[in-house]
């Protein structure tokens, strides 16, 4: 179907056989809800012969009406990515290390109130848990090395409601982060300086590192491997006065295990609901683990399951171990203290070695703890951007300040949020860890179902190694019973989770469902106010639902296969709220374009009557980033609306390297 006379030329083309009948838009203008297809808008880019990815860097300009050649510098890369130098393997770790170790400041004072005796076996268990995750988190950053973690996992694998699911629960993580990280290390300042005031300092520092963040200030890597070292040499000088002190007193550990085993009575069964429920409060020890996942496109190649190795080592040998040394160091009345929760380790220092380890640890704490706050900030900041570009957040979140070019709005929303949680919660941090810990279990669990679907429907996608299918269900189900196990310990925290997951899937609902909305309200002000006032607004409703719908993606493919052309169309009704589809096939040679395509493009045109389908036919040498890269510009799609089928183990690229280019079904 494809013998016009312009094929084979090396100049550009445009053929475009529009329904009969039928009048195509003018140029330049949007499509109108159920426009026809332009098929086979075909732009050639040949200049001449073979060429380089110099020849189409600097010679390669498509206006698709015109055809024009010009000659502007155009460069590939991430839709959202700064040139920034590649992590290596500590500075990697360093960031998201600081992170998951900075919660054992915490975690064995909240395990030792809860299990008792038996935290440092709790403590284990989740190291154990956590060691089959790493698997599971290699295989999908081999499979899918692109930052945002659950959320692009879900978002390449599933739907995009489901992603934005996700998304609702690592924001209600960083808000819990933040909040929990700040009164943590002001319980740690309050030891070292009594007379400051725990709830008005952690707002304090919680508005201090709103006004940080709109700075500009965020997270530096030798920064960030500065204070992980200080906090690594801390804690291993607080294991080695504990054992030292152990060594002098090895009675305080029995007299400690007796004291719990009178005050908890009880059979094998009791004492095993005990293991559970400290395993369940101890998970709050692993939160951070998927950070590295967030910023894997800035780590050299590698060092991505280096990371998860590293993070693995550090939680499996100081949580249980300081916990346990807690028990053969500190009297049993200050283990058992709610008031001790927070900052126990420095009880611990105290005792084992005095005022200078006291404040060694305490800086440390209080450093390493306002450091999670800020990557708290960075970490939501990245996440709102991403959604606010993939259109589940308002777009107005993207504006930023003249001062510092700063997202002002996402900073000043996030800051108003956490003070807000902190004073509903009234101040408790059990209440705010149990948050803390259901928001991060939830999306640990939906990382571990994406692993799942993974496998099932992106199987073709290159790994270098694949967790076990039973591995996957094992971590899915265990943090599935810590989550089921910290709501039936609190069950008050069901109600203020519940509370701001409502309020963030309400926002992100209404993005999914704001042409709806726009429609009721351009009904109710025509219905309720006089045409002479209302006309002017039903015309502005009007022309920003045909904004919405007029916004195009486009899928890519390299077949005529009636199944795959459908799936993807499929895809954009039920993920995007546009009404116009590009479907492009990039060809080296007239001859390699697949013989039906057109036909098959034209007939499901007709199918989807309310969908318009083009057709756009580019030649270049091959597919690769760079004409992805191009097309996005001339054409004017973001590449995070460009789809792909699953690419093969034959495919020359990496997905993480076409810049952001969705996998939206099975090849």
């Amino acid at each position: 179907g494809f013998d016009s006379p312009g094929w084979g030329r090396h100049s550009n083309i445009e053929l475009e056989m529009p329904r009969q009948g039928e009048q195509q838009p003018a140029a330049g203008a949007a499509p109108s809800a159920g426009a026809p297809g332009n098929y086979g808008s075909l732009i050639d880019a040949a200049a001449g012969g073979g060429y380089s990815n110099d020849d189409l860097q600097s010679s390669w300009h498509i206006n698709e009406r015109t055809m024009s050649t010009v000659k502007p510098a155009v460069a590939a890369k991430h839709m959202d990515s700064a040139h920034h130098e590649k992590l290596g393997q500590w500075f990697a770790t360093s960031i998201c290390a600081n992170d998951i170790t900075s919660s054992c400041l915490y975690t064995a004072g909240i395990a030792s109130a809860t299990a008792g005796r038996w935290a440092p076996v709790s403590l284990a268990l989740i190291a154990v848990v956590l060691y089959g995750f790493r698997g599971v988190y290699a295989e999908v950053g081999a499979a899918l090395p692109l930052n945002g973690g659950s959320y692009t996992l879900l978002l390449n694998t599933t739907s995009k409601s489901i992603a934005a699911l996700a998304s609702c629960l690592s924001c209600l993580s960083y808000i819990s982060t933040a909040v929990v990280s700040a009164t943590s290390a002001m319980s740690y300042l309050k030891y070292l300086v009594p007379a400051i005031q725990i709830w008005y300092t952690t707002l304090g520092v919680i508005v201090l590192f709103a006004l940080v963040t709109l700075g500009g200030v965020t997270d530096s890597a030798r920064v960030a491997f500065a204070i992980f070292m200080l906090h690594t040499g801390t804690l291993l000088a607080l294991m080695v006065a504990g054992s030292v002190q152990f060594a002098h007193a090895p009675h305080v550990l029995s007299q400690n295990w007796s004291a719990d085993a009178h005050a908890h009575p009880g059979d094998t069964n009791a004492e095993l609901y005990r293991i559970f429920a400290g395993f369940c409060v101890s998970a709050l020890g692993i939160t951070g683990f998927e950070t590295s996942a967030n910023f894997i496109e800035q780590q050299k190649p590698g060092v991505f399951p280096k990371t998860l190795r590293n993070m693995w080592f550090a939680v499996a040998f100081f949580n249980p171990l300081l916990g346990l040394l807690a028990w053969a160091v500190l009297p049993y009345k200050t283990l058992m203290d709610p008031n001790n929760q927070a900052n126990l380790l420095i009880h611990m220092a105290s005792a084992s070695a005095g005022p200078w380890l006291r404040w060694l640890l305490g800086v440390d704490a209080v450093l390493v703890l306002c450091g999670a706050v800020l990557t708290a900030y960075v970490g939501i900041m990245g996440l709102i951007k991403r959604m606010a570009l993939d259109r589940c957040m308002p777009q107005i979140l993207l504006r930023e300040n003249n001062w510092r070019h700063t997202p002002h709005l996402i900073i000043m929303l996030f800051c108003f949020i956490c003070c807000s949680l902190y004073v509903i919660v009234d101040f408790n941090i059990r209440t705010l860890a149990g948050v803390y810990t259901v928001s991060f279990l939830s999306v640990m669990a939906l990382f571990a179902g994406g692993n799942t679907v993974l496998k099932w429907k992106r199987g073709k996608l290159p790994v270098q190694s694949r967790a076990s299918w039973s591995q996957a269900f094992l971590c899915g189900a265990s943090v599935l019973a810590a989550l089921v196990g910290n709501i039936i310990i609190d069950k008050s925290i069901v109600v203020y989770f519940l509370i701001y997951f409502a309020a963030i899937s309400v926002v992100v609902s209404s993005m999914f469902a704001r042409v709806q909305l726009l429609r009721f309200l351009r009904v109710f002000v025509r219905e309720t106010f006089p045409r002479r006032f209302s006309a002017r607004l039903v015309a502005a409703i009007e022309r920003q639902i045909n904004a919405i719908r007029n916004e195009p993606v486009m899928f890519f493919t390299k077949s005529d296969a009636l199944p795959i052309l459908n799936k993807a169309i499929l895809y954009t009704r039920e993920n995007e709220l546009t009404n116009w589809l590009r479907i492009c096939h990039v060809y080296s040679d007239p001859k390699d374009i697949p013989a039906n395509l057109l036909t098959n493009v034209q007939f499901l045109d007709q199918v989807y009557p309310k969908l318009r389908i083009d057709l756009v036919l580019i030649r270049a040498p091959a597919f690769n980033p760079l004409v992805v890269d191009l097309i996005s510009k001339r054409l004017n799609i973001p590449k995070n609306f460009m789809f792909i089928a699953c690419p093969g183990s034959r495919f020359a690229f990496n997905v993480s390297e076409l810049g952001g280019v969705r996998v939206c079904t099975t090849s």
